[in-house]
């Protein structure tokens, strides 16, 4: 109120044009105005009120339209309402007499007397009223108990009097005088306290009467002026509560506002100190990095040296390379060289071969013209062994020269005899078959064979051949090999495909029967079988989603135990409609669930499932009630035993085995009840 406050131009605050009579009313009309300012038209109250998209001041134009914080407008119309704020004169003290004012006091005095007594009428009535209403309350909760007893005891009426009619109609029993006197008793007993219950609702009745007659003396007590003051009192309570609701919202604002700057203070002291922790951490992460870089130079120049001898290797490699093509194609014309001389030294053989055969046929003519001619040169002694001496020597050498080989290697002497000598040829009838240029040419290539053979490794041929023939061996292997591989890989494809199929297939007929199952057992909920990886089922797995009755969608980990044996039995009921197995064995599956769920589960057991067996330990009795065979597991001495039963063949076994002689109605209760509590 007293605050400076900074009004903008072309307003003025409403609370500066207001001038109380007494300065004590200031902060009344303060807290009515607050900063509201006053403008001419609505145009300077909306340029001034708003500032950008909010409401900064509550605006007031002296036609009436307002502008709220809020950023509502109202007011404005045809009619306008003023004078509203103008004063009214007072008037001043002074005109009344002593005798009227000793008048006044005495009224006044009554009054509080009246007002006095009322007072304590009225506490006294009100106590009363307190102690019908404690009494009221007592009769209340008393009411329903009286109102159960009678139920219970018409009940047990109804039950007895079926009771006797069932064993009077069966013969079994009769009543005794000492049981007539009983149920007499019984009904007297019973209309004493119907006759009480009368009593109570009558005396109820009459004090809820007297309540409200004192309900009304209380509210006409003290006449007019008592409720006017009450409706004042009502009023001023009201105010009083709005006021004392208002301090304690201030009061809470000024508390949350204490506590929003604790808490700023707290988040700037915490971001502060992780500033800190952030700048330490970046001067580590700057060093770290340093020294990365550091280690980064070094591998890039290990990266570098290692790519020049790499480069440098390569080109080892290459020119290598390169020479061994060279030798490789030097080997090939080697090879080609060879096979050329031995090829020529096949032919020369040949010829050689034939030449030899040829000499032979012609010295055996030459022995043969020796033996047929011998006797004429003998007769016609044309020549003496004196007489050609030298041309002896002659034809020595010269046929040591021409047949110094023979096939036998036998050499033919060209005298046949001491005394006679062969006739000379002519050298013409024999140049045809030059021998020396033959073994020359011969010695020729053997020397030239023999100097190829030096320089060139001959077994390198020998080598590569052998190389050859592994590298062909093991290319055929191979080849098998890498169609043995394709054969796999196809099967393995072939499986895996079916593998896919097969399973979708399943996956989806058993997420169906997964929802229906659970919808049956739930009665309105749904579950559902997700794959993590749609394209690969076998990677990732399956996600079991449940979304139990009235409740959102959940993953089967997330669940209560209940409602997780559910989802558990939807899912077995599933994968047994799918595949059915012989012989479940399920232990205290029925732990976690109601009384209705548990016979859902059982009598869906019972009448869906007759094509397998189930072996199920129940401690429930409507799931055990419905078996086929009961096998009792109990202990005696120490002693573990068991006890097995079919219950249809008990149940038709106990009934034929029921006593029939007559007792009296006391014995064949007590047996009735025995019978229960085996039962159960």
């Amino acid at each position: 109120m007293n605050r400076d406050f900074a009004v903008p131009r072309g307003a003025q605050r409403l609370f500066d044009l207001v001038q109380p009579n007494e300065p004590r009313y200031r902060c009344v009309f303060f807290y009515a105005l607050r900063n509201t300012l006053v403008t001419s038209n609505l145009d300077v109250a909306t340029s001034i009120a708003y500032q950008g998209n909010r409401a900064l001041h509550r605006v007031v134009t002296l036609d009436g339209q307002l502008i709220d914080t809020s950023g509502t407008m109202s007011g404005g119309g045809k009619s306008v309402r003023r004078g509203g704020m103008s004063a009214v004169a007072i008037p001043a003290a002074g005109g009344v007499t002593q005798q009227e004012v000793s008048a006044l006091e005495e009224v006044v005095q009554k009054l509080e007397e009246e007002l006095a007594s009322l007072r304590s009428e009225t506490r006294g009535l009100e106590q009363e009223q307190r102690d019908l209403r404690a009494k009221l309350t007592k009769l209340r909760k008393l009411l329903p108990k009286l109102e159960m007893t009678i139920e219970g005891a018409e009940a047990n009426v109804i039950d007895l009097e079926k009771r006797k009619s069932d064993l009077r109609a069966s013969g079994h029993c009769e009543l005794s005088e000492e049981d007539m006197a009983k149920i007499s008793g019984l009904e007297d007993e019973m209309e004493g306290l119907n006759g009480k219950i009368k009593v109570v609702a009558e005396h109820l009745k009459k004090l809820e009467a007297e309540t409200d007659k004192l309900q009304k003396k209380i509210m006409d007590a003290g006449g007019e002026p008592v409720k006017k003051q009450r409706k004042k009192r009502d009023a001023c309570s009201k105010v009083a509560e709005a006021a004392s609701l208002a301090v304690d919202e201030a009061m809470m604002n000024v508390k949350q506002a204490e506590m929003n700057a604790k808490k700023a203070a707290a988040a700037a002291e915490k971001a502060s100190k992780e500033l800190e922790k952030i700048a330490k951490a970046t001067e580590g992460k700057k060093e770290k990095l340093k020294e990365l870089e550091d280690k980064a130079l070094d591998v890039q120049n290990v990266y570098d040296a290692a790519s020049k001898v790499a480069k440098e290797k390569h080109g080892i490699v290459t020119s290598l390379v390169k020479e061994q093509e060279a030798l490789k194609s030097t080997l090939e014309k080697i090879m080609s060289v060879e096979v050329d001389i031995n090829n020529q030294l096949e032919e020369y053989n040949a010829v050689l071969k034939e030449n030899k055969v040829k000499a032979e046929h012609w010295m055996k003519e030459v022995e043969k013209l020796q033996k047929d001619h011998t006797s004429d040169i003998k007769e016609w002694g044309l020549l003496s062994l004196a007489d050609n001496d030298d041309s002896d020597e002659e034809d020595e050498q010269s046929n040591d020269n021409d047949m110094d080989q023979s096939p036998g290697n036998e050499k033919v002497s060209s005298h046949p005899s001491s005394e006679t000598v062969l006739p000379r040829f002519d050298p013409d009838q024999l140049k045809r078959y030059d021998r020396e240029e033959i073994k020359h040419e011969i010695m020729l290539l053997e020397e030239e064979r023999e100097s190829m053979a030096a320089k060139v490794n001959m077994s390198a041929v020998d080598e590569w051949r052998k190389k050859d023939a592994d590298y062909q061996s093991r290319f055929k292997d191979l080849d098998g090999v890498t169609n043995q591989r394709d054969e796999a890989r196809e099967a393995y494809e072939e499986l895996r495909r079916k593998r896919l199929e097969e399973f979708m297939a399943g996956f989806g007929e058993i997420t169906m029967k997964l929802k229906e199952m659970y919808q049956m057992i739930t009665l309105g909920g749904d579950a559902e079988l997700e794959l993590v990886d749609s394209l690969d089922p076998f990677s990732e797995g399956i996600v079991f989603s449940v979304r139990p009755p009235k409740k959102s969608w959940k993953n089967i980990s997330n669940l209560s135990g209940g409602e997780k044996t559910l989802s558990s039995l939807a899912l077995i009921f599933a994968l047994h409609h799918y595949k059915p197995n012989p012989l479940y064995v399920m232990d205290e599956i029925d732990a976690a669930l109601d009384f209705k769920n548990v016979s859902i589960v059982a009598n869906y057991i019972k009448e869906r499932t007759k094509n397998a067996q189930f072996v199920i330990i129940s401690l429930r009795n409507n799931m055990f009630e419905l078996a086929d065979r009961l096998v009792g597991i109990y202990k005696t001495n120490n002693t573990t035993k068991s006890v097995t039963i079919n219950p249809r063949q008990f149940s038709l076994e106990s009934n034929a085995q029921l006593p029939q002689p007559t007792r009296p109605l006391s014995d064949c209760t007590n047996v009735s009840g025995d019978m229960l509590a085996s039962r159960q």
